[in-house]
């Protein structure tokens, strides 16, 4: 197997295993949800390190290290999403019949510091890395958040 062929088995791995992991503690009944966010939340710190420190090494070691670190923030905003933690000043359902800017006004008021903090996460971590050897973690961020927008 070429380093190529493993870098991409070891993305879609990472990728679906992670999404998996987050669909189930996102569905898991009552509390669970927003208990398990408050208990990743030191993983998510730990990534942001682990990215910061992948930025130096401009090894294929490196490059994994910094892929695996922005999948763990990425999935940590998403679970906190998920979870009903972070959502916007809106908790209320979109009123039956709005459409055009109205009804994105209320998507928006529904999602806005979900966004905001991934739009932050962005700038913080392009602050960390921007002048690194090794900008692949930022990038798969930078990706990430640009698909979804």
């Amino acid at each position: 197997m070429t380093g190529t062929t493993a870098a991409i088995l070891f993305g879609i791995f990472v990728w679906w295993f992670s999404t998996g992991a987050i669909l189930w503690l996102a569905t898991r009944p009552g509390r669970w949800p927003a208990w398990a966010t408050v208990w990743t939340a030191p993983v998510a710190v730990a990534a942001v390190a682990g990215l910061w420190r992948a930025g130096g090494d401009p090894t294929p070691w490196g490059a994994f290290e910094a892929f695996s670190c922005a999948i763990l923030i990425w999935g940590w905003f998403e679970l906190a999403f998920l979870s009903g933690l972070v959502l916007g000043p809106s908790k209320a359902p979109c009123p039956p019949g709005l459409k055009g800017w109205p009804r994105f006004v209320a998507a928006w008021r529904a999602l806005a510091h979900h966004e905001l903090g991934l739009a932050a996460a962005l700038v913080i971590l392009a602050a960390l890395g921007w002048e690194e050897p090794n900008r692949f973690g930022l990038y798969t961020f930078a990706v990430l958040f640009f698909a979804r927008i």
